[in-house]
């Protein structure tokens, strides 16, 4: 399933759902990709998981956002997308590029986190 989260008039947070698991995986994809990169965890993780694969911004189609992404600004986006799903407690995913925006959630969402799991994370030696 695919759906737009919107934030105020001009924010538009593109995602994918897949799975219908009990617990709940945020995925932040790579450079240069989508959300459609994780297409394959509905069928791997999908009765432990539903997942939400969110377009990064400036890449697929999430739009709106005519400024740098600041940690306050990401952290308030997911506390109401999560609001809007009903979610209280996830795991969140990052590739490459994604692995900054899982690290920026683990910063400032950590008490509702169960897992972090990076894939070779962008900017980490």
């Amino acid at each position: 399933m695919q759906g737009i989260f919107r934030h105020g008039d001009s924010i538009h947070l593109r995602y994918r759902s897949f799975g219908s698991g009990p617990r709940t995986l945020l995925a932040f994809h790579g450079m240069g990709q989508s959300g459609a990169a994780f297409s394959s965890l509905g069928t791997v993780l999908g009765d432990t998981f539903t997942t939400y694969a969110f377009d990064l911004f400036f890449h697929g189609e999430s739009s709106g956002l005519n400024e740098p992404l600041s940690k306050p600004f990401w952290a308030e986006l997911l506390r109401r997308f999560l609001a809007e799903k009903k979610v209280e407690r996830f795991s969140v995913a990052g590739f490459s590029l994604g692995g900054r925006l899982a690290l920026a959630t683990l910063e400032t969402l950590y008490d509702r986190i169960d897992e972090v799991i990076l894939v070779a994370p962008d900017g980490l030696a």
